[in-house]
């Protein structure tokens, strides 16, 4: 052939030019995007979905899936345990309207981290209206989840913190007034158990009164731990020894398939704390957990150990990593349902048979950790026991300003003096609190070796 007869080479017009720039440009700007663009075929809605045929670099940093491993696959690939079914079903309606939807979708990546998206989803018609294909734009949102998660947890303790605060105010103030009663009750019935005979059948009676009215006075005294109305006795303690102390007091009535160990490490700080009071800390839960144990067995342990722990309360501006004492006690019970746990604090809510529980044990042991400046963390779940880790800064880590007492009382007794407070003189061998407006309290002044100087009766004044 005549190389006279050769055709000149093809070019490019114009206006393809142009639009081979302009596609090159808008790939460009879609490959930079910090949002995730994912483009599907418009069908099926259904199984196995519709299949992919674009992603940008977005998608592959953020999942870790390559376009290759992705075109062809289905956005199903992204999804796992915790995807929400609810948000499936509601963007699977839209789709099947091919109407444009919104929606916030737990996703995972290739390896099987939970990632947060917030997909705004389109349907894309040709120029003949068909729809042929979905575009997804995909926004990473797991930072602002994190926010959001963190403040609703610190705002639902801080109402639980409030709601602890108002009950503790409330049933302190309750508790005060009912101790009077309280004691007016078991100082009567001693006057009249005093003045029967050995034989009389009133005494069983009385007896019965005396052992009600000693409940009532140990269950006032929960409350007023709880509402921090107790004055405390701050010293250097070991954790260690009272946990042996309490070990052996609860083994003098288990059950035999119950056993206790104690795994206490050596030559642990000390913290300061009011011994009483973390005795009882110890023996309501371990209480709890026997109880929790009885009808199966089980072993209860109690560990003590040195940790450095940068969750003690209080936690703030400044807040530094402070050394501790941690006490973990652990059954292998029945465990606790979520519904139990999220309750578990609260003041007199008992999951324990009528008459058996008050409900205050484990709001008493709340605030005794929570005033000492620790914390307390439960792990339990139905069938595998329960778990509480209190965490308690040693001795050396408290400031001189935080050795205080609980609370002042919230009605001081009269200061009784030899000289006569409130008109009055006084001889006793031991303290008394006393009630100077109740008839029941008046009436016990002739059973003690307490001697009043005549003074008129406050009704009669």
């Amino acid at each position: 052939m005549d190389s006279t007869d050769a055709s000149p080479p093809l070019q490019a017009k114009p206006a393809d030019q142009a639009l081979l720039s302009n596609f090159k440009l808008l790939a460009t700007a879609v490959s930079r995007l910090n949002d995730i663009v994912l483009i599907t075929e418009a069908e099926p809605i259904d199984q196995p979905g519709p299949r992919i045929v674009f992603v940008n670099d977005a998608y592959e940093r953020r999942t870790g899936y390559s376009s290759e491993e992705t075109i062809g696959n289905t956005p199903r690939m992204l999804q796992g345990p915790k995807t929400q079914r609810a948000e499936l079903d509601r963007i699977r309606v839209a789709l099947t309207a091919w109407e444009p939807v919104r929606a916030e979708l737990i996703n995972y990546t290739k390896a099987g981290k939970e990632f947060w998206l917030e997909l705004d989803i389109v349907p894309v018609a040709d120029e003949n209206g068909w729809y042929t294909h979905w575009i997804a734009i995909e926004r990473d949102i797991t930072d602002r989840k994190l926010v959001e998660a963190a403040r609703e947890a610190m705002e639902l303790q801080l109402r639980e913190l409030q709601k602890m605060e108002a009950i503790g105010t409330l049933a302190g103030g309750i508790a005060h007034d009912f101790n009077n009663i309280i004691a007016t009750m078991l100082g009567n019935a001693e006057l009249a158990r005093r003045s029967l005979d050995h034989e009389h059948a009133a005494l069983q009676s009385i007896d019965e009164i005396v052992k009600a009215g000693r409940r009532a006075r140990d269950l006032v005294r929960q409350i007023l731990t709880f509402s921090r109305r107790q004055v405390t006795d701050m010293n250097p303690i070991s954790l260690e020894s009272l946990v042996h102390e309490v070990a052996q007091m609860l083994s003098a009535n288990l059950p035999a398939k119950i056993h206790i160990e104690v795994n206490a490490a050596a030559n642990t700080p000390l913290v300061r704390a009011d011994s009483t009071q973390m005795m009882q800390v110890l023996m309501n839960l371990g209480s709890n957990a026997i109880q929790a144990m009885r009808e199966h067995g089980g072993t209860l342990y109690f560990t003590v150990e040195a940790v450095v722990s940068s969750l003690l309360v209080p936690a703030g501006p400044g807040h530094s990593v402070l050394p501790a004492v941690r006490l973990t006690v652990r059954d292998s019970g029945s465990g606790m349902d979520q519904a139990t746990l999220d309750r578990m604090f609260e003041p007199f809510f008992t999951t324990k048979p009528l008459g058996e529980g008050t409900g205050l044990g484990l709001a008493v042991v709340h605030g005794i950790v929570k005033f000492h400046g620790g914390l307390i963390d439960v792990t339990s779940k139905p069938g595998s026991g329960t778990s509480f880790t209190i965490d308690l800064p040693v001795a050396s880590g408290i400031r001189d300003t935080d050795l205080r007492v609980a609370a002042a009382p919230l009605v001081s007794a009269p200061t009784l003096t030899k000289s006569g407070a409130v008109g009055t003189s006084y001889t006793w061998t031991t303290t008394i609190l006393w009630c100077f407006w109740c008839d029941g309290c008046w009436r016990l002044r002739a059973s003690r070796s307490l001697h009043l100087a005549s003074s008129p009766k406050p009704s009669q004044r």
